[in-house]
């Protein structure tokens, strides 16, 4: 599901397995990309052969995420497709969780979803058009044991992006939500009491997620084909959630 021509698409938290996989999903269809992270990126940025450019970030800064962005915009041209993947999980009981956990997790997990989304908005309303994708998680919707500050955070996202539906699609704007269930990369599996036997038993298609089952629905998210969604939760879960 392509677009009709080349957009620039920027993408947090481009060096995971989701973010690789979304830019090499939307570079297979000749988008521009300006990938964001903290860590280097200098294999996928060869790999997209010319298609990418990277700006180091840390998305919890509002000043350097209009750094990044304003730097990315000058040598792309203006965001189209913004797509907010970064994030971070943990586990801790609530009783023993500190605010500095608690901070930490809202502020890259969802402080940073309303920083990126303040600086491309008044572009896209200018223009008349845009995507802009928040990927979330299914334990937004569901909430998990030990996983307060992560649930909170997800949640958060998933109301942002419904309010600011609300408020952008007048404008052609299109602002949705993408909420994967377990897929195996180190969020996952660096978790033995979620990465195990009985967790996979629980899921009824019986496998894992995989990072493309992610990137292949923000692809179809940010194509004309999902032109009538606005503020909707797309969730590839295997069926955890229902």
């Amino acid at each position: 599901m392509t677009s009709e021509r080349p957009r620039v698409v920027a993408i947090t938290g481009a060096a995971g397995g989701i973010g690789a996989a979304v830019a090499r999903r939307f570079a297979a269809s000749g988008d521009r990309l300006l990938l964001l992270d903290r860590r280097p990126l200098p294999d996928l940025v060869a790999e997209l052969d010319g298609l990418a450019s990277y700006e180091a970030v840390d998305v919890a800064s509002s000043a350097d995420v209009a750094r990044a962005l304003e730097l990315g915009a000058a040598a792309l041209g203006p965001v189209e497709v913004l797509v907010n993947n970064a994030g971070i999980g943990s586990r801790r009981r609530f009783v023993d969780m500190t605010e500095a956990e608690w901070d930490e997790m809202i502020a890259i997990n969802l402080k940073s979803v309303f920083n990126t989304c303040r600086v491309v908005a008044p572009a896209m309303i200018e223009a008349g058009h845009g995507k802009i994708i928040n990927v979330a998680s299914e334990l937004g919707l569901i909430g998990a044991v030990s996983m307060t500050h992560y649930s909170a955070s997800k949640g958060g996202v998933i109301a942002f992006s419904k309010a600011l539906a609300r408020e952008l699609s007048p404008s052609g704007v299109h602002v949705n939500v993408v909420a994967p269930g377990p897929i195996e990369t180190p969020l996952l599996t660096d978790y033995p009491e979620e990465y195990n036997d009985e967790t996979l038993a629980g899921i009824p298609l019986g496998r894992w997620g995989r990072p493309d089952d992610v990137a292949a629905t923000v692809e179809f998210v940010a194509s004309p084909n999902a032109d009538y969604y606005a503020g909707w939760v797309f969730s590839p879960n295997g069926g955890v959630v229902m």
